[in-house]
Parts: structure tokens; C-alpha cells; sequence
């Protein structure tokens, strides 16, 4: 969250773009060791936080949430929030826009191919670019991150795209309590005993909804082409969503989403990321497999790739995310 502040987008003409909501960030735990854990992660990196210890607690903080027993732990970092998608976009295309000239988006301009052309004085790859406009653009360097158009861009690459129902449920009660800008409305996530995580944002898509939603996944999408141009309201059965709103937050209509839309998560095996170099291509570089969670990181992986293709050095490990990690799908990544 700190890297998108505007201190760190060093764009030009942002005076009138909020890229953050600074609602506060809500972690509501049935584990109570994996609060501490937190804790100590957020205490080592000083981000101011407190703790609530049981459900009472929880809700006499933020009466909105009910019926969380004694066994649920809290925790709340008020300098959090919610990023603002679609000005985070254009901030950053600002700031690449602002570099000169050769600084240029391509809108609508499929990428058909990427094939390296070997030179003979050297031995160094050009890579070429081809697209459906006919064109063909060559460089030195080539990042790869397409989101799910990724397995069609580049088969070998293990990460497989897949459908997530998103929904919104209507505020029908007391809604000073979901409104960001009152302090009284913090992002969410729950995790249950069962494992199951929910996640949410307050009044912010919509003035009178708030997007609550599993995290979780349907079926693969095959083809991302029709998932983009499809029908994006189907989504798989929202009623487990629906249960959990009717016991927990009354003053929603858990009767049935306001709104309902499908999106899609970047799957590996593990739900690790994928940051690596290809294989057989040193020169193309490949961010992919974000499982839900890659927006709210994207300046640092770009960072980090930066930094490989000017042969800076990386302040991170690495290796779990690699092509070719020896994968351990009991040690997934946790939202």
C-alpha cells in the first residue's frame, strides 16, 4: 500500500487523482497465533496496527459485525485501505507517458507472438513482437504480463486462469457504518476455522453496496477471450455468501446480490507468483500467476524486473517464484 502513495508515483499532473481510499484495513482471525503473527510482521516493518481480542471486542469497535465469538481475534491497521484501480492505471501510464517519445501505448493491439532472433555478432536474441495489427516491434528485453491471456501467449508456463464470482450486497441499514469516509468502514478479511477467507470494500464501486465475496474459484477458463466478451453475470452459487452475510452482518439484504460479476484469478499450483526469466529466452521476462493478489504488488515486481534487465541487484528471494520451483501444495501462499 505505501508504494502506491503518491511519493512513490512520480508522475506529473496527479494533484487531482486519488490513488488510495484510506478506509483502514480490517484482519478478523479465528487463529489466534496467526494474529500474533501478523502482528509481529506489521510491528517489524513499524506499521502502526492494534488488536482485538474477541468477537465483543471486534464489534464494539466496528458494531457492523456480529455474532463472531470469543475465539476471534482482530486486527486493524487504520493507514490502510483500498487502491483505486483505474486511477493507479493512469498514474502509472502518466509517468511512463511523461519519459519521452519512445515511451508509447499500443490500445487494442493483440500480441500474436514473441519470438527471439538469434544475432550473429553477439549471439544475443532480438526479440520480435508480432501483433494482429500487422505490425512487428523489436527489442532487447520483453516483459510478459498478460494476466489470463498468459497460458496463450506462452503454453509451458503453469499458471492456468480461472473464474471468480465477485458480488455486491445492498446496504439496508445503518450505513454511516459502510461509508469509507466516515472511519467507520474498514476493508476486510475473514478468516475461518474451516479455512475459508472473505474478503470485502466498503461504499466505494457503488454508493450504496458494499462487495463482500469468497476468496475463491470456479471452473478453468479455457478461452479468455469469450470470458472477457461473455456474460459476466453468471458466477457459481453465491447462497454459502449469502448464510454467512444473514448471520454476520444484518444490516446487508442477504436475500440476494445487488450486483453480481465474474473476474479472474492467475492460478499456479501452489499460489505462489511466477517472477522469472523464460527458460529458453534470458532476455523475456515473465510476471504472472498472482492468484488474486497481484495488483496491490505490481510496483514492486516491477521494480524488481527492473532492476534484473538493468543488472541492479534484487532485495529479495527469488527462488519461490521461479518457472521451475519444486511446488508444495500444502504450503500455499496466503491472501
Amino acid at each position: 500500500m505505501l508504494l502506491w502513495t503518491k511519493k512513490h508515483i512520480n508522475s506529473v499532473n496527479l494533484s487531482k487523482i486519488s490513488l488510495i481510499r484510506k478506509n483502514g484495513v480490517l484482519t478478523i482471525d479465528y487463529d489466534w497465533k496467526r494474529t500474533l503473527e501478523k502482528s509481529d510482521i506489521l510491528r517489524s516493518f513499524n506499521v502502526p496496527h492494534e488488536i482485538l481480542y474477541g468477537g465483543s471486542i471486534i464489534q464494539r469497535r466496528f458494531p457492523q459485525f456480529v455474532n463472531f465469538d470469543k475465539n476471534y481475534s482482530a486486527i486493524y491497521e487504520p493507514g490502510g485501505g483500498a487502491l483505486l484501480a483505474n486511477n493507479c492505471l493512469e498514474a502509472v501510464q502518466r509517468q511512463f507517458q511523461a519519459l519521452g517519445s519512445l515511451a508509447t501505448l499500443k490500445d487494442n493491439e493483440k500480441v500474436l507472438s514473441i519470438v527471439p532472433i538469434p544475432q550473429k555478432e553477439n549471439g544475443f536474441s532480438l526479440l520480435e513482437v508480432a501483433t494482429n495489427k500487422g505490425a512487428c516491434y523489436y527489442a532487447n528485453n520483453v516483459v510478459v504480463a498478460t494476466g489470463g491471456w498468459l497460458p496463450n501467449l506462452l503454453p509451458n508456463i503453469p499458471v492456468l486462469p480461472h473464474r471468480v464470482g465477485v458480488c455486491f450486497w445492498k446496504v439496508l441499514s445503518r450505513p454511516e457504518l459502510f461509508k469509507p469516509e466516515n472511519g467507520t468502514a474498514p476493508s476486510f478479511v475473514i478468516i475461518e476455522e474451516n479455512g475459508q477467507i472473505f474478503y470485502s470494500l466498503p461504499c466505494i464501486d457503488y454508493p450504496n453496496a458494499i462487495k463482500l465475496a469468497l476468496h475463491g474459484w470456479d471452473l478453468p477458463i479455457t478461452r479468455m477471450d469469450e470470458h472477457v466478451f461473455g456474460d459476466k453475470t453468471k458466477i457459481s452459487d453465491w447462497t454459502g455468501i449469502s448464510q454467512y452475510i444473514s448471520k454476520h452482518f444484518p444490516d446487508l439484504d442477504s436475500s440476494s446480490p445487488m450486483i453480481k460479476c465474474a473476474c479472474v484469478y492467475n492460478l499456479t499450483e501452489d499460489e505462489n507468483f511466477i517472477v522469472d526469466r523464460h527458460p529458453q529466452i534470458p532476455n523475456l521476462f515473465i510476471a504472472g500467476g498472482f492468484s488474486g493478489t497481484g495488483f496491490k504488488h505490481a510496483l514492486t515486481i516491477g521494480k524488481i524486473i527492473s532492476n534484473w534487465i538493468n543488472g541492479k541487484n534484487v532485495d529479495f528471494d527469488m527462488e519461490k517464484f521461479k518457472i521451475d520451483r519444486k511446488t508444495n501444495v500444502l504450503m500455499k501462499a496466503r491472501i
